[in-house]
């Protein structure tokens, strides 16, 4: 008899363990935010560099509609990328995260049609006119807090 899932497949080959690290998919909405955030924050060079997490609201839940986790400011190219953002490294708004029960939504400021173009490319979702009339393009689980990357690096290089 054939296994049913990728899953069922994996584990008859590795054992059970592995069939649960499969079928284990991160969507809480929360941490999807907090790898999104780890990525952005860990960049101390390269394009995006001059981005920091500003704002960040910790008493998020994540809700159906999404509720704003943090801004994405885009500071000074002159701001030492090693030393932690201050309230003097204002820089303009350039995305805003926000988390749901499941998933996270990142909404750029400006539209960007390089970064649609990466983000479709990468099966992401994407939605012209998100709440906040942006660009906004939708996490679904946490390995597509990378792809989210690529996507912010084409808006900064437009």
């Amino acid at each position: 008899m054939q296994p049913a899932t990728h899953a069922d497949r994996v584990a008859q080959v590795w054992g059970p363990t592995k069939k649960r690290m499969v079928q284990e998919r991160l969507t809480d909405g929360y941490r999807i935010g907090e790898l999104l955030a780890s990525e952005i924050d860990g960049r101390q060079s390269g394009t995006l560099a001059p981005l920091a997490v500003a704002n960040a609201d910790r008493t998020v839940e994540g809700t159906p509609e999404g509720e704003r986790a943090y801004d994405v400011r885009l500071l000074a190219s002159d701001r030492d990328s090693r030393r932690e953002p201050t309230p003097d490294d204002d820089g303009e708004l350039f995305a805003q995260v926000f988390v749901h029960e499941e998933g996270a939504t990142v909404a750029l400021e400006a539209d960007s049609p390089a970064a649609r173009d990466v983000a479709e490319s990468a099966g992401l979702d994407v939605d012209q006119e998100w709440r906040t009339g942006t660009l906004a393009i939708g996490l679904d689980y946490g390995a597509q807090s990378k792809r989210a990357i690529d996507v912010l690096e084409a808006a900064i290089e437009k």
